[in-house]
């Protein structure tokens, strides 16, 4: 978040060890006094079979990476709520966010939120 403008982006990943679950295994963010903006969510999936691994014999130095196909996920719903700390946004997952993927939401604080500076 920029100091100055209080505005910025925030990532959620999950991402894609061996062995990791399809579904997501952290609760909904909740974003609290911040305004919140969708801006993508994607995720990266592995070509389906994987292609066979090079001899060494055949290394050409030249980092290949693994094929894959970008999947467009839908943008996280935004529900509105409070409790005892206050109002929040909350982010609730895109259905098919499983390894491998990615999503970037823009959040922003209000003018009258903002903290009083410490120091001129």
């Amino acid at each position: 978040m920029h100091p100055i403008t209080r505005e910025g982006v925030l990532m959620v990943s999950h991402c894609a060890f061996p062995g990791a679950p399809e579904h997501a295994p952290f609760a909904s963010p909740r974003l609290y006094g911040t305004a919140v903006a969708p801006e993508f969510a994607y995720r990266l999936r592995p070509a389906d079979p994987a292609p066979p691994l090079p001899d060494d014999d055949d290394d050409d130095g030249v980092l290949h990476g693994l094929p894959a196909e970008l999947e467009e996920l839908d943008a996280p719903e935004l529900h509105a709520g409070s409790d005892e700390r206050g109002a929040f946004t909350e982010l609730r997952l895109p259905r098919g966010f499983g390894p491998g993927s990615v999503l970037v939401v823009r959040v922003g604080v209000s003018a009258r939120r903002r903290p009083e500076p410490v120091c001129e």
